[in-house]
């Protein structure tokens, strides 16, 4: 994945700098388990919507 912290990193302080590298990683985290977790609870509705006859 591309790295913009490390591709920017002459004008930002190294703290700074390993702070935004960690959020990103965070964020890219949770990205992912969001959209896993999207998925799984569609596949759990539509499971719940065949027990029905109706809808």
């Amino acid at each position: 994945m591309l790295n913009i912290v490390e591709e920017n990193s002459s004008s930002i302080p190294t703290a700074t700098s390993d702070r935004l590298q960690a959020l990103a990683e965070d964020i890219r985290s949770r990205l992912k388990r969001m959209a896993s977790d999207i998925y799984w609870i569609g596949h759990n509705l539509l499971e719940a919507k065949e027990l029905f006859e109706w809808g």
